[in-house]
């Protein structure tokens, strides 16, 4: 049960595209999680979206003014251990070519550096839901019950 956050400069994407990209996300972690594809998995995926005032994104200590290609730092927190075998590298790829195909670019070496993905595993017992903290084991049996 995931959360995908996307941080990027102002006006590098517009509702319709961030719409789009949000209900495109969503799926896409619990596939290179393994999950099962049920509802409960989906209504507890979080995608959350900063965006950041114009000039207050910076790469090489120069703000993003619209001038140049936008810029996206995505952070995917997830329970350790929580990814298949490749998930990470299957799911950066897929995250990179969804936030591509939203601003209608192809994809190509350039477009690709301007997209990074850190993922960060959630300590076993650092996961709190509703104020209980569950061990990976049983975040993964409740997903698979539903």
């Amino acid at each position: 049960m995931p959360i995908i956050e996307i941080t990027y400069p102002a006006n590098a994407l517009n509702q319709e595209q961030r719409r789009d990209l949000t209900t495109h996300l969503t799926p896409l972690i619990a596939k290179w999680e393994g999950q099962p594809d049920n509802q409960l998995v989906v209504n507890n995926t979080w995608v959350v979206l900063h965006e950041q005032p114009m000039g207050e994104f910076t790469v090489g200590a120069q703000p993003y003014t619209g001038e140049t290609q936008p810029r996206y730092l995505v952070t995917v927190k997830t329970p350790q251990g929580a990814f298949i075998a490749d998930g990470k590298q299957g799911l950066a790829d897929e995250l990179t070519r969804a936030i591509l195909a939203v601003e209608g670019k192809q994809s190509g070496e350039d477009a690709f550096l301007r997209i990074w993905c850190i993922f960060q595993d959630v300590p076993d017992g650092s996961w709190s839901y509703g104020g209980r903290i569950l061990s990976a084991h049983e975040i993964a049996a409740a997903t698979r019950r539903s």
